[in-house]
């Protein structure tokens, strides 16, 4: 396991506005992809797609129509370095609807028939009854071209991402305009962070929610800082280090899943709230 910790490396262009910055750092853990091309991947690993682990108890899961639903991830909660108020052990998978619009199409349909995502948590004594099943998708908006992709955990110091409202706010208070040169250099140099996270840390927004709009989210709304909820999993499409092995979200976008505290306290997972938003 490793213990080391991914940090933002104080480059001469930071100087300007580490002022800014000071204090703003967030400890979340970094997901670092691995392109895999082998067909048997261990059970319970961590990954993006891939085969899922299924048993029993804990069977492929459907929409409110009985559409099996797209996998998309496991987290091993025993492979990730350790960290307070976050679960030790067990996999949390991560399913989205097989929609052709990653899972957010059922604003057509019936509310109570409709399930977009599925977020479950699976107990590690239940490792033992379950076995590997893989999906074929008809989905779209999701390409996997080539294997699956391991996840390795580590440590992460994220400095704040340029549209998340929080640090706009923050960034207000300090008299500091985004709409500037000064601006511009600092949305380049924190967009450029890593940003598959899992377990709190900066949401990294594609497009501009809140600087020039100026809205505000309401209390309830996961954007909110006094909202009680944290990022549980952002996943940023990967396009890797070779053409055969990447895979796109949303024509290159981020897929996010907010848990409130309490409720990731409780391992109760059913009220995760998704977003998935395009480039």
């Amino acid at each position: 396991m490793d213990n080391t910790v991914l940090t933002v490396d104080p480059t001469p262009e930071f100087a300007p506005f580490l002022p800014l910055l000071e204090g703003t750092a967030r400890r979340t853990t970094a997901l670092h992809l691995t392109p895999r091309h082998d067909t048997n991947p261990h059970l319970t690993g961590s990954r993006v797609r891939g085969p899922a682990f299924i048993s029993p108890s804990y069977p492929w899961p459907t929409d409110g129509c009985s559409n099996p639903l797209f996998f998309l991830a496991q987290i091993n909660l025993a492979d990730l370095p350790e960290r307070d108020g976050i679960p030790t052990s067990g996999l949390i998978q991560f399913f989205i609807a097989d929609d052709g619009d990653m899972g957010l199409g059922g604003y057509m349909l019936d509310a109570e028939q409709w399930r977009g995502h599925l977020v479950r948590y699976i107990p590690a004594d239940e490792f033992s009854h379950g076995h590997a099943e893989t999906d074929s998708p008809a989905e779209d908006g999701v390409i996997d071209s080539c294997g699956y992709f391991d996840l390795h955990g580590q440590l992460y110091d994220q400095l704040p991402t340029s549209r998340a409202y929080e640090f706009i706010a923050h960034t207000r208070r300090h008299g500091f305009d985004f709409d500037t040169d000064d601006g511009l250099d600092l949305s380049e140099l924190l967009d450029s962070q890593h940003h598959t996270i899992f377990g709190g840390g900066w949401i990294y927004l594609c497009e501009d929610l809140f600087q020039q709009t100026h809205h505000v989210p309401a209390p309830t709304d996961p954007h909110h800082p006094d909202s009680g909820y944290i990022v549980l999993f952002q996943l940023e499409s990967y396009f890797g280090d070779h053409s055969d092995a990447a895979f796109m979200l949303a024509d290159g976008g981020v897929a996010r899943f907010y848990i409130h505290r309490d409720d990731l306290a409780a391992l109760d997972f059913s009220k995760v709230i998704y977003e998935c938003e395009s480039s």
